[in-house]
């Protein structure tokens, strides 16, 4: 993972004028761990992104979840991939 800073030290969103829009999100759960008190699932995230000055374009990525039923938290969030993108 990156620091998010260009090589200058300025910040890469900032500096290239992004910006993301939230869509939607589906949730699905798949196991239960008792023993550890945790929740595994995946997250599908639509959202739309664009760039000043370019056309915007509507990307849905999906991410592996697990949340601490004890400390009620996501403790990991892994991103899977992209399941599409309509620039």
């Amino acid at each position: 993972m990156t620091s998010g800073k260009d090589i200058s030290g300025h910040s890469i969103i900032e500096a290239e004028k992004l910006t993301a829009t939230f869509n939607n999100l589906s949730l699905a759960t798949s196991s239960v761990d008792n023993n550890n008190h945790t929740i595994t699932g995946l997250a599908q995230v639509t959202y739309t992104g664009e760039m000043e000055g370019s056309n915007s374009a509507q990307s849905t990525d999906v991410y592996q979840l697990t949340y601490d039923l004890q400390q009620h938290k996501l403790t990991q969030v892994q991103r899977i991939g992209q399941l599409s993108s309509n620039n």
